[in-house]
């Protein structure tokens, strides 16, 4: 068996789920503390892709401005392709029903992104491409990705290096988790 570290220490990062909390009519996006349901605001995270980054604190710049329209939201799925030109944010409420922002927001998300990054929100966003050339696969939706692409990309090399298929065999990325 052999060890594949992952080509990027920093950046990597694809995708992220962050909390949402309204509290004192402010505003946050972030994780949990240790032990408790408390969230703390995420600052600049050096393991988010450079796009996902911008994006996160795009949206959290903006829901301090206008905290009632992120009320309902209890958490945030962001997730980016494989070149990090197009992030998908995708709010949810509690029991996880689709939170709907008004399009002033949704244009001030965009705008504090900046225009190196499109910021799409949830059935707006076009597929994410999860490689690259024509052939990637793409995402669309909350289909479940890995969160490290370029790891990904460089096992599967390495799972078709070992394995060895043979013309007509087939080789299958099967994921199982809890």
């Amino acid at each position: 068996a052999c060890t594949l570290p992952s080509p990027r220490v920093y950046g990597y990062r694809h995708r992220a789920r962050l909390h949402a909390a309204l509290r004192g009519g402010v505003a946050s996006f972030g994780f949990f503390r240790s032990g408790s349901k408390v969230v703390i605001p995420a600052g600049s995270c050096p393991v988010l892709h450079p796009s996902l980054d911008a994006a996160v604190h795009a949206l959290a710049a903006v829901a301090r401005r206008h905290p009632a329209a992120f009320a309902g939201c209890a958490h945030v799925r962001a997730d980016t392709g494989w070149d990090g030109s197009v992030v998908r944010l995708i709010l949810r409420g509690a029991r996880g029903e689709r939170i709907d922002l008004q399009a002033s927001v949704v244009r001030a998300v965009q705008a504090a992104a900046g225009s190196g990054v499109g910021v799409h929100l949830d059935d707006d966003c076009p597929p994410l491409a999860l490689g690259p050339g024509e052939d990637a696969l793409a995402s669309t939706g909350e289909t479940f990705t890995q969160i490290n692409l370029t790891q990904n990309l460089a096992l599967v090399a390495t799972a078709l290096e070992l394995a060895a298929p043979q013309p007509g065999e087939a080789v299958l990325d099967v994921y199982c988790g809890l």
